[in-house]
């Protein structure tokens, strides 16, 4: 399937007229969108960005809280320009803008004001992001020069809308390149699976640089026409009773979190006048996902009407356009124990007494999950080897590197195994730990000291090896103490 990204506009264009959207604080909404009310706005900004620069390259939005993020990605999309969704750049993360910069030929970022005052004050000179136009909700700015732009950038395809940068806590960080066809198979394939349609209600607390906030908290209501509301996670974590208070407020029916932000609304107590009653879907995914903290979540709130079912585990990425397994509407998580010895030896195997581990649900419509073990050869069921995905969600490929074609499956670096047509994620390749010759995950240390030291149960904690003066592997375990 080829797809522009003006041509992905087109094809939802009548559900776009309906959508609405409110960026809101814990106070306050801080800004609506309504298309009907922005396509002056969004065909201004579009003839801007062109005007600054002819070639189309890319245009970082670092827009968090307003609907100035919006309309930048429509403007973007209307002009088959890709955009790439990034955090705002402080002093320790503009070396990753910089880097991004530096391989995509960016001339344009789009900032809100009040973030542009700041960066001012810590404008570096030397940096590449100082040679850009900046674009804000009132003015922009045209850089001096961009003779540093001479050279030649790596070549982006031309059906790219998104470009989704990783982290780089591991290396250079790597571009994930997502067509409109990328996105129009996932949208699809989850708005038939979740019942997303015009009467839904979406609520997010998750940053829009992120797939998941991207994706299912802005996109997904965006073009099924649903009302969306999307609150930063700052505020979040300065107020996190303000998700569920929200959530009854608002009637919302669709939302989203990572593991570690049910663990924290799963703390709080909540008033018996909340009400949960309308939603009917509250994916919990991002992250390695426990069981004892989705059990204290649904404790929670489970006198304020949330229906236990509608609480239900994902698993997805960005190379795959977000969701690749999950349960279906109204699906229980399903749970089951397994010998935890032989899960480091590679095979599941059921025990009464093992390790409880939190299925991510079957593949979605569309998508083949399979696992490969080291030389990319498929294992039964049951055997504990690498994720591997295929199907029309899968990336282009990474940006600078080859591009991956309709015959190419994707190897995620995740461990798992599927059992009854369930994948479950055991950890990351990069990340099991080989101590005496026994695989380790890091997941199974961190919750060992929960559930047996009661002063760290709330704790963030990680785990990981190093080599000893001996050059043996040693464990090395960090938590996090409350600061008083």
């Amino acid at each position: 399937m080829t797809l522009t990204p003006s041509e992905l506009l087109n094809y939802f264009a009548n559900n776009l007229n309906f959508s609405s959207n409110q960026f809101i604080s814990t106070e306050s909404t801080l800004s609506s969108f309504s298309l009907l009310r922005a396509q002056q706005l969004i065909h201004n900004k579009a003839q801007l960005f062109n005007n600054i620069d002819p070639s189309r390259s890319p245009v970082i939005l670092f827009n968090q809280n307003s609907t100035e993020f919006l309309l930048n990605l429509l403007a973007c999309w209307q002009i088959d320009r890709p955009i790439i969704p990034a955090c705002l750049p402080s002093n320790r993360r503009i070396k990753l803008v910089n880097y991004i910069i530096n391989q995509t030929g960016s001339r344009i970022y789009c900032i809100d004001s009040k973030h542009a005052r700041a960066l001012r004050l810590q404008s570096d000179s030397n940096s590449p992001l100082s040679l850009l136009s900046q674009v804000t909700e009132l003015d922009c700015t045209t850089p001096s020069t961009l003779s540093s732009f001479s050279r030649q950038f790596e070549e982006i395809p031309p059906n790219t809308a998104v470009i989704q940068y990783s982290s780089g806590s591991t290396g250079n960080p790597k571009g994930v390149l997502i067509s409109a066809a990328n996105l129009f198979e996932s949208l699809e394939m989850m708005s038939n699976v979740w019942s997303i349609n015009r009467d839904s209600v979406f609520y997010s607390w998750l940053p829009l640089f992120h797939d998941l906030g991207l994706i299912f908290g802005l996109l997904l209501p965006l073009m099924y026409g649903s009302k969306s509301y999307i609150i930063s996670p700052a505020d979040f974590a300065k107020k996190p009773k303000s998700w569920i208070e929200h959530m009854s407020h608002f009637l919302v029916t669709h939302t989203a979190g990572s593991t570690s932000g049910y663990s924290i609304a799963g703390l709080q107590e909540y008033s018996a006048d909340l009400s949960l009653i309308s939603c009917v879907y509250s994916m919990i995914a991002a992250e390695h996902i426990s069981y004892s903290i989705s059990q204290r979540f649904l404790k929670s709130v489970e006198h304020i009407g949330f229906n236990p079912n509608a609480l239900s585990a994902a698993y997805g990425l960005a190379e795959s356009t977000l969701a690749v397994t999950g349960n279906r509407l109204n699906e229980p998580l399903i749970t089951s124990s397994f010998d935890a010895k032989r899960l480091q030896e590679g095979i599941a195997i059921p025990s009464d007494d093992g390790r409880i581990l939190v299925a991510s649900g079957s593949a979605l419509p569309g998508t083949d999950v399979f696992i490969v073990n080291c030389e990319g050869l498929p294992l039964p069921c049951q055997y504990v080897g690498e994720v591997a995905i295929h199907g029309p969600t899968v990336m282009q490929g990474y940006l600078g590197q080859s591009m991956l074609d309709n015959a190419s499956n994707l190897y995620t670096g995740d461990l798992g195994f599927i059992y009854n047509k369930q994948l479950y994620i055991t950890g990351r390749k990069k990340e099991l730990l080989i101590l005496n010759g026994k695989n380790i995950y890091p997941e199974d240390i961190e919750d060992i000291v929960k559930n047996h030291i009661l002063s760290l149960r709330e704790s963030t904690m990680v785990c990981f090896s190093v080599r000893n003066h001996l050059d043996l592997e040693s464990l090395v375990f960090i938590s996090e103490l409350p600061r008083h």
